[in-house]
């Protein structure tokens, strides 16, 4: 059986896939690369701003690191804004723990940033990344990739998923830290 080095974790809004990110990171006890994504609440004319944060930074919120927008209508993400966070994913010690949630179409028109998420996903890291429920060019080949193991979370299945994660045996190279210390 081939071992996994990925840990994809997809499902819809609310689902519990940051949580359990969290969850596991906690459980690695170790540095953390890559980035993090965060709707915040509607402003009083019904946008939520997304930004994008440096796992080992205070967050902030400026249009340095607005990402995108979403409305009623749809979302819209800044291209240039995600290109220019590409450096989250750049310089990264080989074999590290590198976190990227979330990922999803607002980027698609990013080409550095889409570049560097492939990039990852293709060298010496073991990845940790939170995908939407939904269907692009730029998901479904991180869905595809060889080296990553997709987990769909739910209401239903988002307190055992966390066990199920640790116990499955394609993820052993990832979750060996882990294993240690919840045995």
């Amino acid at each position: 059986m081939d071992k996994k080095k990925h840990l994809l974790i997809t499902g819809k809004i609310g689902s519990g896939k940051s949580t359990l990110i969290s969850k596991i990171l906690i459980a690695q006890n170790e540095p953390v690369y890559g980035f993090f994504t965060k709707k915040e609440k509607p402003d009083s004319s019904g946008i939520c701003h997304v930004y994008i944060h440096d796992p080992n930074q205070p967050r902030k919120y400026t249009k340095e690191n607005c990402v995108g927008v979403c409305t009623i209508g749809g979302s819209i993400g800044f291209s240039n804004i995600f290109d220019h966070h590409a450096f989250l994913l750049n310089n990264i010690p080989e074999g590290s723990l590198v976190v990227m949630d979330e990922l999803g179409t607002m980027e698609s028109e990013a080409s550095l940033f889409c570049s560097a998420v492939l990039s990852i996903l293709d060298e010496n890291f073991r990845v940790i990344a939170s995908l939407k429920c939904k269907d692009s060019p730029f998901l479904n080949a991180i869905r595809n990739h060889s080296g990553a193991k997709l987990y769909s979370i739910n209401t239903e299945n988002r307190e055992s998923l966390y066990k199920d994660i640790l116990q499955d045996p394609e993820l052993g190279f990832f979750f060996n830290r882990v294993r240690k210390l919840t045995t």
